[in-house]
């Protein structure tokens, strides 16, 4: 399945494995009976998705941490180690982010530094900074309070 998105980056292409196949086939059904077509629709009415599935997370509790997890108790410490190195407002790559988070939190393993990657951006503290780096791979620090 690939799905093309729509945006200043046109050309990009995602690729997804779909869990739920008749989702997926409501859902195109549900594009062609609001557009009359596919082409170019879907990839719009999946960002639109995706962009109201991300806001409606964002503000229930599901997106912070469990503040008994371990994650939750790190994080300010986190945050204090990357506004030792970059102040706010400014961009950090993706590698330097990575070292931090092994440094500070004593984690090797790539998926607990991704995981505490996705708890900064839940924080809001970090944002992905699109404009440098379409990949992602770039962030902006947004949230000066450790806390």
């Amino acid at each position: 399945m690939v799905v093309v998105w729509g945006g200043w980056f046109m050309n990009r292409e995602v690729r997804i494995r779909i869990r739920d196949w008749e989702t997926w086939l409501k859902f195109k059904e549900f594009v062609i009976s609001k557009h009359g077509k596919l082409h170019s629709a879907l990839s719009d009415e999946l960002t639109e998705a995706l962009a109201h599935y991300m806001h409606t997370r964002t503000s229930s509790k599901q997106s912070n941490p469990n503040p008994n997890s371990r994650i939750a108790k790190e994080l300010s410490k986190l945050k204090e180690a990357i506004l030792e190195k970059v102040e706010v407002g400014g961009s950090i790559p993706k590698p330097m982010l990575t070292s931090i988070i092994k440094q500070a939190c004593n984690v090797y393993d790539e998926r607990a530094v991704r995981s505490r990657i996705h708890a900064l951006l839940a924080s809001h503290f970090l944002k992905p900074d699109l404009k440098l780096d379409p990949d992602g791979n770039i962030f902006r620090v947004i949230g000066g309070d450790p806390n």
